[in-house]
């Protein structure tokens, strides 16, 4: 089996948008972290604001994406700097 890159893991963060911006969220800056070993990916999601409502949405739509990519293992999305972060990164962790 062949290990992820983490350019496969832009391409995919790429087609993660934001809708308001019509930006990706890698394109606007909210991917701060990207970590990749072997068949597994780690992210970091720092929305703008730390109040931000679509947050979440967005490191959901982050982790759907990443679980679609041939082949990975664990994929691990963690959003920081929100005030809501410990829960939605539970919620995260339960997507598998």
């Amino acid at each position: 089996m062949a290990s992820i890159t983490e350019e496969e893991v832009i391409k995919v963060l790429n087609t993660v948008i934001e809708k308001q911006s019509g930006k990706s969220i890698y394109e606007m800056g909210l991917v701060t972290q990207i970590e990749v070993k072997d068949d597994n990916i780690s992210i970091i999601v720092t929305p703008t604001d730390p109040s931000c409502p679509i947050g979440m949405k967005l490191a959901y739509d982050a982790k759907v994406a990443l679980l679609n990519l041939p082949d990975v293992g664990k994929v691990n999305v963690k959003l920081i700097e929100h005030k809501h972060a410990d829960e939605m990164n539970k919620m995260l962790k339960e997507l598998g």
